[in-house]
């Protein structure tokens, strides 16, 4: 039986032998890959061969027989075997494995690191001013209603809206409000007070505040102590009270931008 000469694709390493001896092999004796693991490197020009010169099926040759029954098989050959690019190893370094873990992890890092960047912004910088100025807005946009006289069902729902923009602003905070959002939520708690007295005196003729609010609005608010206060007194020195607040925290902001 005619001799060949191959090669390992894996290791390079070459061999010789007869074709039938070389077709019982199963991995490559030195580096042990499997599969098509060989490649002719010179094919035998013995004669009467022809018919013995193709390769297994599926190796990486990608040679028909049609190929090498041909008067120019070796040359056909040459040029299927030469443009065989070189397998990869069948174990890929630990080495390279563990730089591209790194890599990636270092990529997410930073992902993620951009994002927290983004989105951690409530609290400092533009978007937590952003967030104070929504209500400090509407605190002010309700003493400028109050200026041209607003109903009681008109300055519940203007209370509401400025409510809903402090809970918005408590929450961005994550627990630790900033000096201006304090003083915004100190002057709602007057405004609030304001409300409530205001909605007891309907209770009675709706001109003066009922006596349990007494004390507090002649110690709180500097209200004279006489007998009966009127209602619009007392409102409008809660709401002064209420203004002070909103006019330090406008401070406040202004001197962090």
């Amino acid at each position: 039986m005619p001799e060949i000469k191959i090669r390992c694709v894996h290791c390079n390493k070459r061999f010789s032998g007869e074709r039938g001896k070389i077709d019982l092999l199963t991995k490559c004796p030195k580096c042990g890959s499997v599969g098509d693991w060989w490649t002719v490197l010179v094919p035998s020009t013995s004669p009467g061969e022809t018919e013995n010169r193709v390769l297994k099926q599926g190796s990486p040759n990608g040679v028909n027989s049609a190929e090498l029954g041909s008067p120019s098989s070796t040359s056909t050959l040459a040029q299927h075997v030469n443009r065989q690019p070189p397998s990869l190893p069948s174990r890929m370094p630990k080495l390279l494995v563990l730089l591209l873990l790194a890599t990636m992890l270092s990529v997410a890092g930073i992902s993620a690191g951009v994002w927290w960047l983004v989105t951690s912004g409530g609290k400092t910088g533009q978007s937590a001013k952003s967030v104070e100025e929504a209500p400090l807005a509407e605190a002010k946009a309700l003493k400028s209603r109050l200026a041209v006289g607003v109903s009681y069902k008109e300055y519940v729902v203007l209370l509401g809206d400025l409510n809903v923009k402090l809970d918005v602003a408590e929450e961005a905070s994550d627990g630790d409000p900033s000096l201006a959002l304090t003083y915004l939520k100190r002057a709602f708690l007057h405004f609030d007070y304001a409300r409530l007295v205001w909605q007891e005196s309907f209770k009675s003729n709706g001109k003066f505040v009922p006596y349990l609010f007494r004390d507090t609005l002649v110690t709180e608010y500097g209200l004279a102590g006489t007998s009966q206060i009127w209602l619009d007194d007392a409102l409008n020195a809660i709401w002064g009270k209420a203004g002070d607040f909103i006019s330090k925290a406008d401070a406040e902001l202004k001197g962090t931008r």
